[in-house]
């Protein structure tokens, strides 16, 4: 829970960071290069697999993204936030799209499997 305390990591809606949200600061994708580089189609996947938007609210989300980023680079959750308000996103849905990012950012639904997938040798060692 301390990284979601810690603002400054990007994680939270509240504080206005550096888009990171890596769990594993060592890891080389950051919810800011994700944010700047995936296609409008990959962002709208993200937002309707892992927020539950419908496909069309999650193809207007990749589509202001994918515009705003072309003037300028989302830097901070600040910027996101706007983007996100810009929709008319409030801060409970804001805080879902957050959460996509995060477990896009961090290959989560990844993690899990993997980790069920090694559990019965786990528990035999």
């Amino acid at each position: 829970m301390d990284h979601f305390k810690d603002g400054s990591r990007g994680f939270s809606v509240h504080e206005d960071a550096v888009l990171d949200m890596r769990f594993d600061t060592m890891q080389e994708m950051t919810a800011q290069i994700f944010i700047n580089t995936e296609t409008i189609q990959s962002l709208s996947d993200t937002f309707q697999r892992y927020a539950d938007f419908t496909p069309m609210k999650a193809d207007e989300l990749g589509m202001v993204i994918a515009k705003t980023r072309k003037e300028k680079p989302i830097q901070t959750t600040g910027d996101f936030r706007d983007i996100l308000g810009s929709c008319g996103l409030g801060k409970s849905a804001s805080i879902v799209i957050f959460q996509a990012i995060r477990i896009a950012v961090n290959q989560e639904l990844k993690q899990l499997e993997d980790f069920l997938e090694n559990f019965d040798a786990i528990l035999n060692t």
